[in-house]
C-alpha cells in the first residue's frame, strides 16, 4: 500500500490513475467492509408490511443460524435484509450483516447445511468470478474422468484438490 502512495507522490502536480492499482485498492477496501452473508432458498414472508416482512426475516434467520450452527458460537446480527427486486414464486437471498468479518466467517464454518437453506460469503465481483471459473474447472475436470476431486478454500481461495481413499485431502499445485 505505501508502494502505491509513494507512486503518486513522486510528482505533485501529476495524478497517476492506473487503473488496475485503483481496481486493487478498491477490491482490497471492498473486502475490508465485508463482515456479511447470505442465506439462500428462505420463502419469502407473506406479511403485508416491509417492516412485518423485515421482522419476519430476522426471526426466520435467527431460527436457521440457531438450528444448523454446530458448536459454540457468539455472533450479533446487526441487519437483515432482502437483495433484489420481488419476483413471485422466487425466493430473494437474505443477507445478514454481523458485527464483525470474524463473526461471519466464525458462522460459516460452524454452520452445517440440513434443511435446505444456504449460507455463503458476500463476496465482491471478482471473487465470485475466481469461484465460478474454479467451479467450471472442476466440473469440466470430473467430466473427464478424474476422481477424487473437490473444492476447498486454502486461506480464503478456492482450490481444487485431490482426495485418496482415506480420505485424506492433498493440495494439488
Amino acid at each position: 500500500m505505501n508502494e502505491l502512495k509513494n507512486t503518486n507522490n513522486n510528482d505533485p502536480g501529476q495524478v497517476k490513475t492506473d487503473l488496475s492499482q485503483l481496481d486493487l485498492i478498491n477490491e482490497l477496501e471492498d473486502r475490508q467492509r465485508r463482515s456479511n452473508n447470505l442465506i439462500l432458498n428462505i420463502p419469502e414472508s407473506d406479511k403485508e408490511t416491509s417492516i412485518l416482512r423485515r421482522d419476519d426475516d430476522l426471526t426466520r434467520c435467527k431460527e436457521i443460524l440457531t438450528h444448523n450452527i454446530q458448536g459454540d458460537v457468539t455472533y450479533e446480527i446487526m441487519s437483515c435484509y432482502r437483495l433484489g427486486k420481488f419476483v413471485v414464486n422466487k425466493s430473494r437471498p437474505l443477507k445478514i450483516t454481523l458485527a464483525t468479518q470474524s463473526q461471519a466467517l466464525e458462522v460459516l464454518k460452524k454452520y452445517k447445511q440440513t434443511d435446505g437453506h444456504y449460507l455463503n460469503r458476500d463476496l465482491t465481483p471478482y471473487q465470485r468470478n475466481v469461484c465460478y471459473l474454479v467451479r467450471k474447472e472442476l466440473r469440466q475436470r470430473k467430466e473427464n474422468g478424474e476422481s477424487n476431486l473437490k473444492l476447498a478454500y486454502l486461506h480464503g481461495i478456492p482450490k481444487i484438490v485431490v482426495q485418496n481413499k482415506d480420505n485424506i485431502t492433498v493440495r494439488k499445485n
